[in-house]
């Protein structure tokens, strides 16, 4: 008798697994092929060409250097995203080729895993939706082309997800454990979530935190070392550079949120409080219930708060996107809370009523929000047009001196002298001094590829602009070549 029970258990819980890992087929799927549209319309980020541009570098055997010839340099801000596409690379398939292919797979991944938690957290119904609002966010995975947000945002979903079952499943506490070493050598920001998440775990168990702690440690630590033996530093010369050359700008803010994710026109700031306020309700609905998901509410507004007012990032639109699918979480168990208001009968209608319009509202958005890859905004091609018409006129050993080093550097093959110092490290302080002139004279570039500088004294008297492109608002691409 008690072993027909324990089969049919065995059966009732198998059963509920595949009816589970069935839900969260749909969004997977959704977000493969939205991604993968996305993906055919444009090249990706110039960004992301300098992680490909390291990637191939080292698959080639030259480590982390960035042109040939040129001295190891930190100028990548992920190395767990470079060294997959630089394995792949060694395989013999592109960065170019396998860094998209890989995203869509993360992003379908992610919506995947959000559909689960949701399920986990707040049933089938509302996971379905929360998958949904991660598959079609077509701005995120729009606004990070090519770049390792979508391998942060799964691995993060995933942490999530481990976090909630490693309490029946010694494996599961296996994979949470190696999740928060993997989140920071994909990139220094995710120790905004992997700190809130070793806390919570040394609250409810000091020696499960204190494990957790070290096994970080010894997968982060490794990199930071070879970091710190390879080019002086652990943090990333690029990330400097950035912050020597730029400053803090500070520009992070609630107008392009608005603009990039809530593009609804006027009725923008009015949507966005309104999810917000659902959003918080969500949270004080699953503070209690949840609590292996409280360092994901806290990352929140940590991550936002730590960018924008801390950390006074400069107002890139894919630094808003890593804990966005934890507001999408938020704001289904927020409507769920508020569905239960109504009468018994009706919950279930006053939630899908809410889902729908919700649904509605994040997929008009994020339609909205890809505007410029609808119409072929030619400015999403521009750098790559830029690359081939250096190759076109320059020979193999040329130095070229650009502030637009991704796509040159990969598709030229040429040595690149980074203007901005990102992974340039020698050209710093003539960078903090905005002053291109030093730089020409002391390195003579055979090619410039310049905004503007028509007037540079080195660049009058020693180059002539052979050809121009208009880029933005009358200002004009020059390429530049020595007399």
């Amino acid at each position: 008798m008690g072993g027909a029970e324990s089969r049919a258990d065995e059966f009732l819980r198998t059963t509920y697994k595949d009816t589970i890992l069935r839900r969260a087929i749909a969004p997977f799927v959704i977000g493969v092929a939205l991604s993968a549209w996305i993906n055919s319309q444009w090249g990706g980020m110039e960004d992301a060409y300098i992680n490909y541009q390291y990637a191939v570098r080292l698959a080639a055997g030259e480590g982390f250097t960035f042109s040939p010839g040129a001295a190891p340099t930190y100028g990548t801000t992920t190395p767990l995203w470079t060294l997959i596409l630089a394995a792949l690379a060694r395989g013999g398939l592109s960065p170019h080729a396998a860094g998209p292919v890989l995203e869509c797979v993360f992003h379908g991944l992610t919506a995947a895993m959000v559909t689960l938690i949701g399920i986990e957290l707040a049933g089938a119904a509302a996971g379905l939706l929360a998958g949904l609002f991660c598959a079609i966010s077509l701005s995120v995975f729009f606004l990070t082309g090519g770049m390792e947000t979508s391998l942060l945002m799964f691995l993060a979903a995933l942490m999530a997800w481990a976090g909630m079952k490693a309490r029946q499943s010694g494996r599961w506490r296996g994979v949470e454990s190696v999740l928060p070493g993997l989140l920071m050598l994909t990139r220094p920001d995710a120790v905004l979530l992997a700190a809130p998440v070793i806390l919570f775990r040394c609250r409810e168990s000091l020696r499960q935190g204190v494990k957790l702690t070290a096994l970080t440690a010894l997968i982060y630590l490794p990199w930071a070392l070879y970091a710190f033996m390879t080019f002086g530093d652990i943090v990333p010369f690029s990330m400097r550079a950035k912050y020597a050359v730029s400053g803090a700008s500070g520009y992070m803010g609630l107008s392009t949120f608005l603009r990039q994710y809530v593009a609804l026109g006027k009725g923008s700031a009015v949507a966005l409080w309104l999810l917000l306020a659902v959003a918080a309700v969500g949270a004080a609905s699953l503070w209690p219930r949840a609590p292996r998901f409280r360092p994901f509410i806290v990352w929140l507004p940590l991550y936002y708060l730590a960018l924008v007012k801390v950390g006074r990032a400069p107002d890139f639109p894919w630094y808003y996107a890593p804990p966005i699918w934890v507001a999408y979480l938020l704001i289904v168990s927020g409507l769920q809370r508020l569905a239960a208001f109504a009468p018994e009968r009706r919950r279930r209608i006053a939630f899908g009523c809410c889902a729908a319009l919700c649904l509605l509202v994040v997929g008009w958005s994020n339609w909205k929000a890809v505007a410029p890859l609808r119409a072929r905004n030619p400015y999403l091609s521009f750098h790559r047009m830029l690359a081939e018409r250096v190759s076109a006129l320059s020979k193999p050993g040329d130095l070229v001196a650009t502030a637009e080093i991704g796509n040159i550097a990969y598709w030229t093959g040429r040595r690149i002298l980074d203007i901005r110092a990102l992974t340039s490290p020698e050209v710093l302080e003539y960078a903090k001094a905005r002053d291109i002139g030093p730089m020409i004279r002391q390195w003579k570039p055979d090619l410039a590829v310049l905004l503007g500088w028509e007037n540079q004294p080195e660049l009058k008297s020693g180059y002539e602009i052979r050809e121009r492109y208009m880029y933005w608002n009358g200002m004009y691409y020059n390429i530049y070549m020595k007399k």
